[in-house]
This record gives structure tokens, C-alpha cells and sequence, in this order.
């Protein structure tokens, strides 16, 4: 069982696309392995988000430092995997189909959830200079997304993948922002 699920995550990590044909992932086990890699990532984000922290404190760009509150972080990430697999479902669904697109909102949820493997990674982040190191495994993270995307929903090129996975975080993204902006009106 824990060599299926390092399989996963080695898979996730080198964009194999096979992957996302395997009897594994389009069973219930598929999904608690999406849960457990995406709850790992969010265990290990917590470290480059206290050094973005620390280094806006020592910049003078963040005046106020509180810890960071984990249960919030945690629910919140967990909500966004939901939010961001509802919206590629519903793009890729109603938006973009093709015609071979027959997927399920659980197979979405399962393929985002192998996608946050190389956000694994993050651990390495243990100090401000390799802050930017973020933006790889994000890049990463994207790709790996995509490939999924593409293979769940049978697309023929990966450009309607690109979007479909760039489009839900740019909606959450700006969902998000007009709510702060009402409420802090």
C-alpha cells in the first residue's frame, strides 16, 4: 500500500500521464491518496510561509507578525483543493468539452490532488534565499495539473488543459478579493 502510494507521487512528479488511466486513481483508494499528499502538502507549505513571513517582517513590509494559526491554515487549504476542483469540473464539464469528456467531480478532486505532489517539495524551503524556489515547485505543480487535466477530460491539446487549470485559481483569486474588498468596506 505505501509503495502504491510512493508510485503516485513519483508518477505525479515526473507529468506521467499514465497516471490517470491507472485502476488506482479512478477508485476510492486513488482518492484517499489525493487526501493524505494533499494534507502533507499543507503540513510542509507551512514552513515557506513562515519564512515569507519572517523575511516581510525584516523588509519592514509586514508590521505585525502573528503565528500562524494552523487549524485555519489547514481548513482553508482544504476548502480551496475543493473550490479549485469544483471550477475545473464545471470548465472543463460546461466550458471546454470535448467529446470524449465523461469525468466525474470525484475524478477531478482525486487528479488535483495528485497534482499538489511537487508541492512536497517545499520543505526545502527553509530559508529566505530560497524563497524562490517556490515559484518552481508551483510551475511544477501547475504542469502536473495540466497533464492531469488533460488526460481526465480527453483533450487533444494541452492548451485547453492550460487554461482549464489556470482559470480556476485566477476565479477563486478574484472571488476572494471582492469579498475582502465588501467587507472591508
Amino acid at each position: 500500500m505505501f509503495n502504491q502510494f510512493l508510485t503516485i507521487i513519483f508518477k505525479s512528479l515526473k507529468l506521467d500521464k499514465t497516471l490517470y488511466k491507472d485502476k488506482i486513481s479512478n477508485f476510492e483508494l486513488g482518492f484517499y491518496y489525493s487526501v493524505i499528499i494533499v494534507v502533507i502538502t499543507i503540513i510542509i507549505q507551512t514552513i515557506p510561509n513562515n519564512v515569507y513571513i519572517s523575511w516581510m517582517s525584516e523588509k519592514g513590509l509586514w508590521e505585525r507578525q502573528e503565528p500562524l494559526n494552523f487549524r485555519t491554515f489547514l481548513f482553508l487549504s482544504s476548502i480551496m483543493w475543493f473550490l479549485k476542483s469544483f471550477f475545473i469540473y464545471l470548465v472543463g464539464i460546461k466550458v471546454f468539452p470535448s467529446k470524449n469528456t465523461k469525468c466525474s467531480y470525484l475524478k477531478v478532486l482525486t487528479t488535483v490532488g495528485f497534482a499538489h505532489s511537487p508541492l512536497i517539495l517545499n520543505f526545502l524551503i527553509f530559508n529566505d534565499s530560497l524563497l524562490y524556489g517556490i515559484l518552481v515547485t508551483y510551475i511544477w505543480y501547475v504542469a502536473a495539473l495540466v497533464v492531469g487535466v488533460n488526460e481526465i477530460f480527453n483533450y487533444e491539446n494541452k492548451l485547453k488543459s492550460f487554461l482549464v487549470s489556470f482559470i480556476a485559481p485566477i476565479v477563486i483569486s478574484l472571488s476572494l478579493f471582492i469579498i475582502y474588498i465588501k467587507i472591508s468596506i
